[in-house]
C-alpha cells in the first residue's frame, strides 16, 4: 500500500509531465504485483533496475527519482547519488581523500579550516 501524500505525489506526476509519466497510476493498479517486487527489491536499489513496464524506456533518470520518493523514499538520498553518478561522474559523488598535511598547506592566519562532516 503506497500512502496517501506518495499516491498524490505520483498522479501530480502523471498530471503534470510532459507525457513520460501517462497512465503510470492505472499501470501501477493494474500491475500492482509487478510494481511490488520492483520496490520491495531488498538487494538492490530500485533506481538501479530496470522500472516496470514501458516506463522504463519513457523516463529519465531524473524521472526515476521521483518514483524512488513515491516508492522508497528511505533511499532516495543513495538514490541521488546513483544520478550524479549516472549524469556527470562519479568524481562528482565521491568526497575527496583528504588529510590534515594536505588541508595544512591551504590555511594560514587569515584563511581557516572549517571541517564538514557528514
Amino acid at each position: 500500500m503506497v500512502p496517501k501524500l506518495e499516491w498524490d505525489t505520483l498522479y501530480s506526476a502523471e498530471l503534470k509531465s510532459q507525457g513520460q509519466f501517462a497512465d503510470i497510476t492505472q499501470h501501477v493498479v493494474d500491475n500492482w504485483q509487478e510494481w511490488k517486487v520492483w520496490f520491495k527489491n531488498e538487494a538492490e536499489n530500485p533506481y538501479d533496475t530496470p522500472v516496470p513496464g514501458i516506463y522504463d524506456e519513457q523516463l529519465s533518470n531524473f524521472d526515476k527519482l521521483i518514483l524512488i520518493k513515491v516508492f522508497r523514499p528511505e533511499l532516495i538520498q543513495e538514490s541521488c547519488t546513483s544520478y550524479v553518478i549516472k549524469e556527470i561522474g562519479k568524481f562528482y559523488a565521491e568526497s575527496p581523500d583528504s588529510s590534515m598535511g594536505i588541508l595544512y598547506k591551504d590555511i594560514d592566519k587569515t584563511i581557516p579550516l572549517i571541517f564538514v562532516l557528514s
